[in-house]
């Protein structure tokens, strides 16, 4: 029987209402918090028996001192001084039980109010179970949020193996971990049993007690339908591997192709390999070929053995391969495939630019992928299913839930001097709710956050008239939050345009698409992931955590690691009478655009609008000014 409910990473509680009783001194709206660790700042009710009598602004602590006056006030009165308070006390019971060095706070501005304990230490990090006060809306519950995080010592290479084994990226044997939901939970459950008794229950400032319930919260959800992709003749599948192979690409590259293979002289053998790989020509290698996959054509290949990775070397070879594409440029096109000892390295970003300043994409592929011939095995298709996209080929769409809708992904970048943001980028894919690549632009470049936006809203405009009367919905995927006013802004802009134009009325929505968030779920199953399409309502405002990966129906079998939810939240709406429905439907594109990743036939955690983003933002630190003529490319090359 398929689930009904997730248990959420939320435990609450007990009682559900409580006093909070604090301290308080009046000042001036304008006058900003001190920094100290144990004061805060809110607007408060005059009256602490009127919730509706005169706010005034205060500074507020729980312990007694010198200019401040004692208040008590109902619990859901203020609820982010009631998480305040709760936390407080968290740190003053953590601090009295447990030792120092099994326990910190965070003192980051993202998560002020974060302890985590240590649950297992080692050389490469640490292993540990946080807390952060929350009131769940959706169950009308104040508690806090719980889950594993592993701490990698600053010492320790992100990539190292050990350390993707603790934190469970990795299972015993150092293969994907497809058990990593029961693993996590068991950190969580293990927290509950050893830890939670010691801490709980709270003592608040005012005496009180407050516990808390050792069960997850379980949460109703709902399933959006499954992702259904489009291949060639129009024909229909469920499986982006099987429909391409029964129908072939939804649309053909072009031009036929034809490979140049960039490598040092000692990665020769891997250069053979990589080339067989591709080509299909590997006896106990499942892939066919990249012809036979995708209907493209190969016309050949070319070699080019470079000395080392110097400039001077990376320079001499983007000359050759630019010599190659200009003499056959109207018959095929060069597609260059350079062998690099690790990506995001500054040969690998040298060669990268230099080829696409002249409109030639490059494929990378790692020595250490191709040595490893389990790996290359399972990655060859994904290698060239990028290949047939950044030849222009497209694979297959998503059939799309929401029509003529216009969708914008947006991402940002920071260049910083020190400690101080020096610079904004962002970008926006232009695509539609088939997962079809239309165009990647940069919206805004400026040195202070007023002039990002200004620029952000004129193009987001320029973009919709470039359009003209093609849609009647836009939605902007954006993985950070903005203001209301800026909302707003970007709305009244874009009337305006549709109205000067005499264009039909495009209803706008705003919506954060966030992949790293503090929540987390577990399913009635054997493995206790969810089924993908697995949406729960969060609060009664448009917040959704979903999951876009996760079990198929009516198959509970993973042979790989699930990733967790995504956390959606509607910023803004043009329309005011917007229902759960017209939500569920925009949910349901999320979920069709998590499919259309053309960087793998497995790659469907993260919708293109936000994820492309993300892989332009990597490489603005690297492109410089550049990047303008860059974002003109027809093929989407940064995959």
């Amino acid at each position: 029987m398929t689930p009904t409910h997730i248990r959420l990473n939320f435990l609450a509680v007990t009682p559900r209402r409580f006093t909070v009783s604090c301290w308080r001194q009046r000042v001036s709206p304008e006058e900003k918090k001190p920094d100290e660790r144990f004061i805060w700042r809110y607007d408060l009710p005059e009256r602490p028996d009127d919730a509706l009598s005169p706010k005034h602004t205060y500074l507020v602590r729980f312990a007694a001192a010198e200019g401040f006056e004692e208040f008590a006030i109902g619990s859901n009165v203020h609820r982010d001084l009631s998480n305040a308070a709760l936390f407080h006390a968290l740190q003053n019971q953590v601090a009295m039980i447990l030792p120092a060095e099994k326990y910190y706070i965070s003192r980051t501005a993202f998560r002020p109010r974060r302890l985590s304990v240590t649950m297992n230490s080692t050389k490469v990090g640490k292993q540990t179970v946080w807390l952060e006060p929350y009131y769940l809306d959706a169950s009308q519950e104040f508690g806090f949020l719980i889950d594993f995080k592993f701490v990698l010592d600053r010492n320790v290479p992100f990539n190292n193996r050990e350390a993707q084994r603790l934190s469970l990226s990795l299972d015993r044997n150092f293969r994907s971990n497809k058990d990593c939901y029961i693993d996590r939970f068991e950190f969580v459950d293990r927290f509950l049993r050893e830890i939670s008794p010691q801490l709980f229950p709270l003592t608040m400032a005012s005496g009180s007690q407050v516990g808390l319930d050792l069960s997850l919260v379980e949460l109703p959800i709902e399933r959006l339908n499954e992702k259904v992709f489009v291949f060639g003749g129009d024909n229909k599948a469920p499986s982006q591997w099987n429909g391409l192979n029964k129908f072939g690409p939804f649309a053909q590259a072009p031009k036929p192709i034809r490979f140049v293979y960039v490598y040092r002289k000692h990665q020769r053998t891997l250069a053979e390999d990589l080339y067989k790989g591709i080509d299909g020509k590997i006896p106990d290698f499942s892939f066919p070929g990249i012809q036979k996959l995708t209907s493209i054509r190969v016309t050949g290949y070319d070699k080019i053995e470079m000395i080392d990775l110097s400039n001077t070397e990376i320079d001499n070879v983007i000359g050759q391969i630019v010599e190659l594409s200009s003499r056959n440029k109207f018959d095929e096109m060069v597609l260059p495939i350079f062998i690099s000892d690790k990506e995001n390295t500054d040969a690998y970003y040298r060669l990268k630019l230099g080829l696409l300043q002249k409109d030639i994409p490059v494929q990378v592929v790692t020595a250490k992928l191709i040595g490893n011939r389990s790996s290359l095995k399972w990655s060859v298709a994904n290698i060239a299913l990028q290949i047939f996209s950044k030849a222009g080929g497209t694979a297959w769409h998503v059939q799309p839930c929401t029509k003529d809708c216009l969708i914008f992904g947006i991402g940002q970048a920071h260049k910083k001097e020190g400690r101080s943001i020096r610079r904004y980028f962002a970008y926006s894919v232009c695509t539609d709710s088939s997962g079809a690549y239309k165009r990647l632009s940069i919206l805004g470049d400026g040195t202070d956050r007023r002039d990002y936006l200004g620029q952000l809203r004129q193009r987001i405009v320029a973009e919709v008239q470039d359009m003209s009367g093609q849609y009647k919905h836009c939605a902007i995927h954006i993985p950070f939050s903005i203001r209301r006013d800026e909302s707003m802004a970007i709305n009244d802009a874009l009337r305006t345009a549709v109205e000067e134009r005499k264009l039909p009325p495009i209803h706008l929505s705003i919506i954060k698409v966030n992949m790293d968030n503090k929540f987390f779920g577990y399913a009635n199953t054997n493995s206790l992931i969810p089924y993908a399409g697995s949406v729960m309502a969060l609060d009664d405002h448009g917040g959704y955590l979903a999951w876009f990966d996760g079990l198929q129906r009516d198959r509970e079998v993973i042979q790989r690691r699930v990733g967790g939810p995504v956390h959606v939240q509607w910023l803004w709406s043009s329309e005011n009478n917007q229902t759960r429905e017209d939500q569920r439907r925009m949910l349901q594109d999320l979920l069709n655009l998590s499919g259309a990743n053309w960087r793998g036939f497995n790659a469907k955690s993260e919708p293109i609008s936000v994820y492309y983003c993300e892989l332009i933002a990597r490489f603005s630190k690297h492109f410089g000014e550049v990047l303008g003529h860059v974002a003109g490319q027809d093929s989407p090359w940064f995959l």
